[in-house]
């Protein structure tokens, strides 16, 4: 319906990240965006404690997480005209 459409998608585990890859680029769908960072209020890094499947959270026990980097939600709404 929009062939202009710029997709863009985020997924902050990399794991899961690599699965969104080969899901999406195995079926042939080159013009999506993949960012495998978080979408947060600021850019900044964050304590996420991944699940291994389609979950995850910010956490604060720092022993069991991850570090991800995080998008600032603002600064792209304001460059891209969204529908979520």
């Amino acid at each position: 319906m929009y062939p202009k459409a710029e997709l863009i998608a985020f997924e902050a585990d990399p794991k899961i990240f690599g699965y969104l890859e080969n899901n999406v680029h195995g079926n042939g769908y080159e013009d999506v965006t993949l960012i495998n960072k978080a979408v947060w209020y600021e850019n900044t890094t964050l304590n996420f404690a991944p699940d291994g499947a389609d979950g995850g959270q910010i956490s604060i026990n720092e022993n069991t997480n991850i570090i991800v980097e995080t998008v600032d939600i603002a600064d792209l709404l304001k460059h891209y005209k969204f529908d979520l």
